[in-house]
């Protein structure tokens, strides 16, 4: 499998670092999306507020902009989560076109990629919960079947099975601990009287 042999170059502590990641991705990929998308954009709102204080040798009206630019960055976090979704859905994409091109005996093509990724990100606009989940599991599959590749004599059969079950595993596990997402204002409905 091409994601055991990229890892059979990878040194000892950098495969340490990719399974460490992509077991995160593997079992709690969308519950740290969701959270880090609004906590990413309040800290770097603030960040900004506090650059304008130091910019403007204001120390007060930093602190003031960081607390209020954080505050909407917070709100706006929103916005980098769906970015951050389509950027998954993509990157799960490509690594799924890969995938099957490898798997019908091809070499994956610039143009393999491209409509994966493409696919995979307009599916993550549009499934946000089900493609979150399993692009974070495909993602973190592959960081963990990299870093497998790094054991000497690993023969690939092991590294795809181990690639599709820590899929399995990822979605499975983060369907379970995650919760559907609430309705967007404009889909919710009225109550009738």
């Amino acid at each position: 499998m091409l994601l055991a042999s990229i890892g059979r170059g990878v040194p000892a502590w950098n495969a340490v670092l990719f399974a460490a990641i992509g077991a995160l991705l593997v079992l709690a990929g969308y519950r740290s999306m969701r959270l880090t998308a609004r906590l990413s954009a309040a800290v770097l709102f603030a960040a900004v507020g506090l650059l304008a204080g130091v910019y403007l040798e204001k120390p007060v009206v930093g602190i003031v902009a960081a607390a209020v630019l954080g505050g909407l960055g917070y709100a706006l976090g929103d916005v980098f989560y769906f970015i951050n979704m389509a950027l998954n859905g993509a990157g799960a994409g490509a690594v799924l076109g890969a995938a099957a091109c490898l798997a019908l005996g091809r070499e994956a093509g610039a143009i393999a990629l491209a409509a994966g990724a493409v696919t995979g990100g307009l599916l993550a606009m549009i499934f946000e919960r089900p493609i979150g989940i399993l692009g974070t599991s495909v993602l973190g599959a592959a960081l963990c079947t990299v870093a497998l590749g790094s054991v000497p004599g690993l023969p690939p059969a092991v590294a795809a099975l181990a690639f599709l079950g820590l899929i399995v595993l990822g979605c499975l596990t983060q369907a379970a601990t995650t919760r559907k997402l609430p309705p967007r204002e404009g889909s919710r409905r009225p109550a009738s009287a």
